[in-house]
C-alpha cells in the first residue's frame, strides 16, 4: 500500500494480520455511511463558517457544532473518547495542538 493512499477490503477476504487497509463488512452499506457521515461533517462546517466572528467564545462553537450533529442524528465522534467532554478541538491563531474549547473568544485578527 502506498503511504498516504487508502484501500479498502472485504472483511471476509482481509488476512489476519493488519495491512492497513480498511475492512468493510458490507461495502454498500459502508461507503452509505461514510457518505452520510461526510455530509453532516461538510454541513456543519458550513454553519460554523458563518458564526465564528469576534467575540464569539470556543466553548460556543463547540456547542453549536454538538447541536447540529445531534439534530441531523449523528453523535459526536470525540465525545468521552478518553474522557474527552467536547464535540471539537478548537485551536486559534498558531496553535499547533488540540486546542479545548472553553471561554477563550474569536476575533478577526486570527481567524
Amino acid at each position: 500500500m502506498l503511504s498516504g493512499t487508502m484501500t479498502y477490503i472485504t472483511a471476509a477476504g482481509a488476512p489476519a494480520r493488519n495491512t492497513g487497509q480498511i475492512k468493510l463488512y458490507d461495502q454498500a452499506e459502508a461507503f452509505a455511511g461514510m457518505r452520510a457521515a461526510g455530509q453532516v461533517a461538510a454541513g456543519c462546517l458550513d454553519m460554523l463558517a458563518a458564526e465564528v466572528k469576534d467575540g464569539v467564545t470556543t466553548a460556543r462553537i463547540d456547542d453549536l457544532a454538538r447541536q447540529y450533529t445531534l439534530d441531523h442524528g449523528a453523535v459526536p465522534a470525540c465525545v468521552f473518547y478518553r474522557g474527552y467532554r467536547h464535540t471539537v478541538c478548537t485551536s486559534l491563531n498558531h496553535v499547533v495542538c488540540h486546542g479545548i474549547p472553553g471561554d477563550r473568544c474569536c476575533a478577526a485578527a486570527i481567524l
